[in-house]
């Protein structure tokens, strides 16, 4: 799902599309813009769960 104008609006704070892009990229938030100036945002991107933090190639302590 893509995030519409209303939740573009609420993530943000913002209603200019400029303003939005400017304010997405210092939360971080990955994003794509329109030709029309307007930010696409994938609900997946939002995601609050961490990501695992791989260990390959580290010993692993607690098995030992």
């Amino acid at each position: 799902m893509i995030l519409d104008d209303e939740k573009l609006t609420q993530l943000t704070g913002k209603i200019r599309n400029t303003k939005r892009i400017e304010e997405l990229r210092f939360l971080g938030i990955d994003h794509k813009v329109r030709s029309d100036g307007f930010p696409i945002v994938f609900e997946n991107t939002l995601d609050p769960a961490p990501k695992q933090k791989s260990n390959k190639g580290e010993p692993q302590w607690d098995n030992m």
